[in-house]
């Protein structure tokens, strides 16, 4: 696992913006608010536009303007949601990225999502004054009061200290944000993790 996410990071073949915009699709598909906030002002930085990804994060049809980033975006949403991969859309990706990019592709959305679904199981948390971008989440659970997050861009300079720094650093943190995200280890609740095989294991 940590030799894949090291490759997708930092070896496959898509350009810094398309690595950080397969964080967020993940991320936001799996309702991961760490692993967004970590990676949204990586990915405008990169280029990514923002309007867009303020529609993304809202669950809304994006709306690439750009080639690259619109057919990976429509490729990875039919692979989670439809299960398939239509032969308009795989020979648009096989077109822009050729047959070893698609296979970075899949490796990329693959093993960003069991990123996320770790980020959210061993909850690591965000300082409570930092955004929460996603409506309908609360915390690490869906919320039954609906929108938590207004429809206006939100603010990417409240993305600063990421992270509760006062509780204890965790191995199981370590290996999922050093190994999986290469982020820097995230400070997270040692209660949770304290009787977690993932913990022995790492």
């Amino acid at each position: 696992m940590e030799n894949l996410g090291r490759y997708c990071r930092g070896e496959s073949r898509f350009p810094q913006r398309l690595r950080e915009l397969s964080v967020l699709i993940c991320a936001r598909h799996f309702d991961s608010q760490s692993a967004w906030n970590t990676h949204i002002q990586q990915a405008v930085e990169e280029g990514v536009p923002a309007d867009r990804l303020d529609r993304l994060a809202r669950g809304e049809d994006p709306d690439f303007k750009a080639e690259d980033e619109r057919v990976f975006h429509a490729f990875a949403h039919e692979m989670r949601y439809d299960h398939f991969v239509t032969d308009e859309t795989y020979a648009a990706a096989l077109s822009l990225f050729d047959e070893e990019g698609v296979l970075d592709l899949i490796g990329c959305i693959g093993s960003f999502s069991m990123s996320a679904m770790m980020l959210y199981t061993f909850q690591v948390r965000l300082r409570p004054r930092l955004p929460r971008p996603f409506t309908g989440v609360d915390g690490f659970r869906r919320s039954r009061t609906g929108r938590i997050w207004p429809d206006a861009a939100f603010p990417l300079q409240l993305l600063e200290g990421l992270f509760d720094q006062e509780n204890t650093r965790t191995a199981a943190h370590r290996f999922v944000l050093g190994g999986a995200f290469g982020a820097e280890p995230a400070e997270a609740s040692a209660e949770r993790l304290a009787t977690s095989p993932t913990q022995a294991a790492c």
